[in-house]
C-alpha cells in the first residue's frame, strides 16, 4: 500500500486506531482476569501467556503508531513502558512489588485509552477551543490523571494490607472532586463551542475548505482532494459527491442516503453528533469531549457505590458469605476505577489537543469553570 496516498494513510490510521481499541481491550481482559485471580496460585500460567500475548501486540501496536501517526508516538512508549513494568513486577510475592504490579497494569491500560483516543477521527480536528476561568481545563488535564493514579496506588496498597483503610478512603474523595469538576467544566465550556465557525465569522480566520487541510479538518475527504486536482488539471472531471458512492468519496456514501431521505420528506436530516465521524468530522472532536465527560461522571459514581459495596462485604460476619461478596465486590470496584482512569486519561488527551489558552486561539473563554 502507498503509504504517501491521503487515501492510503487514511485508511492506515482507521487500522491503528482499531488496532489502539484491540490493545486497550485486550489490557482491561488482563487486568480483569489478575483481578479475579488475585491470591490464587490456579490459574497464574495462563494470565502470565495473555499478558505475554498483549505485550506482542503491544509492540506491533507501536511500531504502527510510529509509521502512522508520528505525534502519538511517544504516549505509545509509554504505554509499552508500563506493559513491560506489569509483567516484570507480576511474578513478585513482595507486596510492594504486587502493589507497583497493579498501579503499571492500570496505567498501561489507560493510556492505552488515551492512545485510542489520539488514533480516532475526533483527533484529526484542531479545534482551538479557549480555555478561560479557574481552574483552567488545560492544568485539570494534567492534575485529574494524576489524583485517580494516586487513589489507584493507594486502592492497590490496601487490598495488599501494607495501609489502612483510612488514606483510600479520604483520597477518594479528592480524586472524585478532580474527576467531577474536570468532567462538568469540558461540558459547560466545550458543550456548544464554535470554534471554527466563531473564527469565520470574526474574521479572524477564513472556513478552511475540504482540501484546505487533507487528513486534518475533513478526514474522510482527504482522498478526493487527489481528484479534484486531476479535475483542475484537466485530466479528469470532477466527480460529485454521489456520482460513484463508495469509490471516489467512499466516506459520504452513507451521507447522500441521508440527504435523499431528507430531501424526499422520508427522514430528518441527521445532526453533526448523530452521526460523529461521518457528517461533519471537524465537528467530532466536540462530541467526544462531550461523551466522555458524561461517561466518566456517571462511571465514577458508580465507582463510589462499588466502593461502599467492598467495604460492606469485607465487614460482613460470615466469612463464606465474605468470601464470595469480597471477589465479585473488589472485582468490580478494581476494574470500574481501571475504566475510570482510562476515560481520564482519554479525556486528557482531547483536551490537550482541542483546548488552547486564550490568548493563543483569539477567542473569547466563556469562563463557565470560574
Amino acid at each position: 500500500m502507498n503509504w504517501d496516498c491521503p487515501y492510503s494513510i487514511h485508511m492506515n490510521r482507521k487500522l491503528i486506531h482499531r488496532l489502539s481499541l484491540t490493545l486497550t481491550a485486550g489490557l482491561f481482559l488482563a487486568l480483569a482476569q489478575g483481578a479475579v485471580e488475585a491470591g490464587r496460585e490456579t490459574g497464574a500460567p495462563f494470565h502470565l501467556a495473555f499478558g505475554i500475548a498483549v505485550g506482542v501486540l503491544t509492540v506491533v501496536w507501536v511500531a504502527g503508531v510510529r509509521k502512522v501517526r508520528p505525534e502519538a508516538f511517544p504516549l505509545a512508549l509509554s504505554v509499552l513502558a508500563a506493559v513491560g513494568l506489569s509483567g516484570l513486577t507480576g511474578t513478585a510475592a513482595d507486596p510492594a512489588v504486587k502493589v507497583a504490579h497493579a498501579a503499571f497494569s492500570h496505567l498501561a491500560f489507560a493510556l492505552a485509552a488515551a492512545g485510542a483516543a489520539m488514533t480516532s477521527d475526533s483527533w484529526e480536528a484542531r479545534l482551538g477551543v479557549a480555555d478561560g476561568g479557574f481552574p483552567t481545563l488545560r492544568s485539570l488535564a494534567w492534575l485529574t490523571p494524576a489524583a485517580v493514579v494516586m487513589q489507584v496506588a493507594l486502592g492497590a496498597a490496601y487490598r495488599h494490607e501494607m495501609t489502612g483503610l483510612i488514606p483510600h478512603v479520604s483520597w477518594a474523595f479528592v480524586a472524585a472532586m478532580f474527576v467531577i469538576m474536570t468532567a462538568a467544566f469540558t461540558m459547560t465550556q466545550c458543550g456548544e463551542h464554535p470554534a471554527f465557525e466563531e473564527r469565520a465569522q470574526n474574521g479572524l480566520a477564513p472556513a478552511p475548505t475540504p482540501c484546505e487541510f487533507p487528513g486534518q479538518l475533513e478526514p474522510r475527504r482527504s482522498g478526493l482532494c487527489a481528484f479534484e486536482e486531476h479535475a483542475q488539471n484537466g485530466l479528469a472531471p470532477a466527480p460529485t459527491p454521489c456520482e460513484f458512492p463508495g469509490r471516489l468519496e467512499p466516506r459520504r456514501s452513507g451521507l447522500c442516503a441521508f440527504e435523499e431521505r431528507a430531501q424526499n420528506g422520508l427522514a430528518p436530516a441527521p445532526t453533526p453528533c448523530e452521526f460523529p465521524g461521518r457528517l461533519e468530522p471537524r465537528r467530532s472532536g466536540l462530541c467526544a469531549l462531550k461523551k466522555i465527560s458524561i461517561w466518566l461522571i456517571s462511571i465514577t459514581g458508580v465507582q463510589l457505590i462499588l466502593g461502599v459495596v467492598a467495604l460492606i462485604g469485607r465487614l460482613a460476619e460470615n466469612e463464606a458469605a465474605r468470601s464470595a461478596w469480597m471477589v465479585v465486590s473488589t472485582t468490580s470496584h478494581v476494574l470500574t476505577g481501571a475504566v475510570v482512569l482510562a476515560l481520564t486519561m482519554a479525556l486528557s488527551a482531547q483536551t490537550l489537543r482541542h483546548v488552547e489558552p486564550a490568548a493563543e486561539t483569539n477567542l473569547t473563554a466563556t469562563g463557565q469553570n470560574g
